[in-house]
């Protein structure tokens, strides 16, 4: 991790691309979320989640993005959160291309993706993340995407 100063913030933006999110406060959390476009989906806001390995998309988008999660060769694994909540976790591949909407060059093919029933369309994982430096600028609500040395 990285503390910015003005000056080297400035820095990362001029070598980087620069994407809006949306900030969520919530007492003292705080959520990002970030606009990512996926062929058959279009653009949908994901929460920025570092703490999952994989793109994760809501199970109500498998059919339009044409994932079967019926299909036998779909990883499927079952089991209670820590909540105490049951869910079932569908893991495949996507093919085609995801981006960060408005900047095509922020871009992933190939992706693992999980489907599971969850409250946003998605969250964007780890596995997207650590392909670029990233940087979070919270009072210029933006992230900043830029190719590792």
């Amino acid at each position: 991790m990285v503390a910015e100063s003005c000056e080297t913030l400035a820095g990362r933006a001029e070598v980087g691309t620069s994407v809006a999110v949306r900030l969520d406060r919530q007492g003292p959390a705080l959520v990002a979320f970030l606009a990512l476009t996926v062929p058959g989906l279009g653009s949908i806001e994901v929460e920025v989640d570092m703490g999952s390995d994989v793109l994760i998309l809501d199970a109500r988008h498998a059919s339009a993005v044409g994932i079967r999660l019926d299909d036998r060769v779909i990883r499927r694994v079952e089991g209670k959160d820590e909540t105490g909540h049951a869910y079932v976790r569908s893991f495949t591949r996507l093919d085609d291309t995801i981006h960060v909407t408005g900047a095509p060059d922020v871009e992933q093919s190939g992706m693992e993706v999980m489907f599971q029933e969850i409250v946003y369309d998605g969250l964007t994982g780890d596995g997207f993340l650590r392909r670029f430096v990233v940087t979070h600028d919270v009072p210029g609500e933006r992230m900043i995407f830029a190719p590792h040395d």
